[in-house]
């Protein structure tokens, strides 16, 4: 009965947060970021290995962002294709807040006794 309410905990979330993807409120990207010599290009802004790495030469800039996703990824069309790309590699016209401290993959590590503003938990 357990593993039952385990997975109906599980399919809930998934109703009630569908995906990482919002929509963009417009912007471009103009470039990369000063210390990135190729990009790393992402079918989903989940994926940990990227599905293609294009070095400065193969790009084509300014391209329009078509999506931002929680995470702070940037989808653009590149070679013909829609990918994601990680916001920090590349320059753009946009400036987005990003909030990594509840991410467990960049979070940084917890100081004993520490607290979040004002006993402000992640969201």
């Amino acid at each position: 009965m357990r593993i039952m309410w385990y997975l109906y905990l599980i399919f809930s979330i998934f109703l009630v947060f569908p995906g990482t993807e919002s929509q963009a409120t417009g912007g471009t990207v103009v470039g990369l970021s000063a210390d990135v010599d190729e990009l790393e290009l992402y079918k989903s802004p989940k994926d940990e290995d990227p599905a293609h790495v294009l070095g400065a030469g193969d790009l084509s800039f300014p391209a329009a962002i078509l999506g931002v996703s929680k995470n702070g990824m940037f989808k653009i069309k590149q070679k013909g294709a829609a990918y994601w790309v990680i916001s920090d590699d590349v320059k753009s016209d946009v400036t987005r807040k990003v909030d990594t401290a509840c991410d467990p993959k960049m979070a940084g590590t917890v100081v004993a006794h520490g607290k979040r503003g004002a006993g402000e938990g992640c969201k």
